[in-house]
């Protein structure tokens, strides 16, 4: 029996942003395109697939979002 749930809402137990961020950056060099906080700022939240799109489109690159 569940006796408890634990929702981390990223800083409350786990700060992963950082990591994201870096991860994103990677991706960034990989694809060709340029990431900063700024851009990471106005997707932070979005699930993967939404951010790999809202790229796509934002940079007009000629990559498929679900690579």
């Amino acid at each position: 029996m569940i006796k408890a749930v634990i929702f981390d809402m990223d800083g409350v137990i786990v700060n992963s942003i950082p990591l994201h961020f870096q991860v994103w950056k990677e991706v960034a060099e990989k694809f060709g395109f340029v990431t900063n906080q700024d851009l990471f700022d106005e997707v932070n939240g979005m699930d993967t697939i939404s951010i790999a799109k809202y790229v796509v489109e934002k940079y007009n690159l000629d990559i498929d979002p679900e690579k």
